[in-house]
């Protein structure tokens, strides 16, 4: 079984999939990334025999020829930020001035193994050192599931370009991450209304945090009752760590919730941030689809549930003619506790956490929403997907308004710790070039009182070093 694992951070690819989903040409969850390549295999296979409208089988073309570069044994890219803007729309963006790596991936047996050694120039988190091994993981299948280790950009959520929980934002931690391969209905006659239901549990070691060795145990369960819903519930804890309680007792609690305790002589064993998601989408005759989406974070708990939320929530429209399409995107955030969008009592910003001290961001950059706590964005995107074949295979472009910050200045935000207003851009096409990949786009961004410049060249360019291994 292949157990190598598809990443959060290809937007191309997330996209050619949500196509597919929207139309119901496969049945997968779109809302947990990394997604195991044997998921998404069982999908196709599984798929119903008929005919496809161009569109479709151009996104059919496109994923297929995805897991294809898998199978390069070694390349090397170029990444490059000249501005070192931090992402805001949801792409592959090196998180520096400019990234050299190469990556080796041997034909997976029954273990997969990839590894990617990077040297980032001018990094935006703050790092021990400029070598970078985000990227790297090695995985096996076990019992159902895929069990892997290893430093991966990850994405809960059905945001597009970002989620409250867990986005690529941050650089990644080390993780042991077990994700289930193939999403069933329970056997139970009782719930098997409720669909096709997979999950994933983690847990991290944050580094560079205070307190020092901090743990991160992430749970998430999704379900899908109908083709046109998904539904998430996850956790996150942060638990552990030097000077804090690291007893099974004080894990237990952790996990059962105990987590506010009031008496001045016990410890408070952990912090959480706790939530759902919900996608409906809808296919629209015969090349179109629409979706819309939200997804809601407690920052704190009250009778045993989660309170003090934070959001997002999107529309998506995409379109297409022939073998190519159109993707509008309309997209939100709000991460002032219990403001959420006006409709509740605002709180103060999230992310911060009295003992916890660097709070829900590692390396200085949010571990959800892009702009960190205490801000809200609105992002409009548009995509224009190319037939298969050309040199060009999208451009994508994204402009973005935000209030960052908005109850002071925030030291753990190294991202837009700045109070002010954001206004932002971005436009990037990528392609193919004979065996290589590119990308190269244009980042504007104006932050009041940031250091950054205003304008910045984005791109990559990556190439398979076939002498270093058999040709695929």
């Amino acid at each position: 079984m292949d157990a190598r694992l598809l990443a959060a951070s290809d937007s191309a690819l997330a996209a050619d999939v949500a196509w597919l989903v929207d139309r119901r040409v496969l049945s997968l969850p779109l809302g947990t990334w990394p997604l195991p390549v044997a998921t998404l295999r069982r999908a196709i296979d599984a798929r119903a025999d008929g005919p496809l409208s161009a569109a479709d089988a151009a996104a059919m073309q496109r994923v297929q020829a995805a897991l294809m570069r898998l199978n390069e044994p070694a390349t090397a890219s170029l990444r490059i930020n000249t501005a070192r803007h931090p992402a805001l729309d949801g792409s592959d963006t090196v998180r520096g001035r400019s990234n050299l790596r190469v990556t080796l991936q041997p034909p997976p047996e029954f273990v997969a193994l990839r590894l990617r050694l990077g040297a980032l120039d001018q990094p935006i988190a703050r790092r021990r050192s400029s070598i970078a091994l985000s990227g790297s993981y090695l995985a096996v299948p076990v019992n159902g599931a895929v069990v892997s280790l290893g430093l991966l950009d990850r994405h809960w959520g059905p945001g597009v370009m970002t989620s409250p929980l867990l986005s690529d934002a941050a650089p990644p931690a080390p993780a042991l991450i077990v994700r289930r391969i193939h999403d069933r209905a329970f056997d139970l006659p009782l719930l098997r209304h409720l669909g096709p239901w997979g999950y994933e549990l983690s847990i991290a070691q944050l580094q560079d945090y205070h307190p020092r060795d901090a743990n991160l145990l992430g749970m998430r369960l999704h379900l899908r009752p109908a083709p046109w819903i998904e539904i998430g519930v996850a956790r996150h804890i942060f638990w552990g760590g030097v000077g804090r309680p690291r007893t099974g007792r004080s894990l237990a609690d952790a996990l059962l919730g105990r987590s506010n305790i009031d008496g001045p002589k016990d410890t408070d064993p952990s912090n959480e941030l706790a939530g759902f998601d919900v996608r409906l989408s809808q296919r629209m005759g015969d090349a179109a689809a629409a979706s819309a989406y939200a997804h809601l974070i407690g920052e704190d708990e009250a009778g045993n549930l989660p309170s003090h939320w934070i959001g997002l929530v999107g529309l998506q429209f995409k379109h297409a003619r022939g073998e190519q399409r159109l993707e509008w995107t309309l997209e939100a955030t709000d991460t002032e506790t219990g403001r959420l969008f006006g409709a509740g009592d605002q709180r103060g910003p999230a992310y911060r956490h009295g003992v916890y001290r660097d709070g829900y961001y590692h390396g200085g950059m949010p571990l959800g929403v892009h702009i960190g706590g205490g801000g809200r964005s609105a992002s409009l995107g548009l995509a224009w997907v190319a037939p298969p074949g050309g040199t060009v295979d999208r451009v994508a472009l994204v402009a973005t308004a935000a209030r960052v910050s908005e109850g002071g200045p925030d030291a753990l935000n190294r991202s837009f710790g700045v109070p002010g207003r954001l206004r932002a851009a971005s436009v990037r096409a990528e392609g193919a070039l004979g065996a290589g990949r590119w990308s190269l786009g244009l980042s504007l961004q104006r932050h009041d009182a940031q250091p950054r410049r205003e304008a910045g060249i984005v791109g990559a360019i990556e190439w398979p070093l076939r002498a270093l291994g058999a040709t695929p």
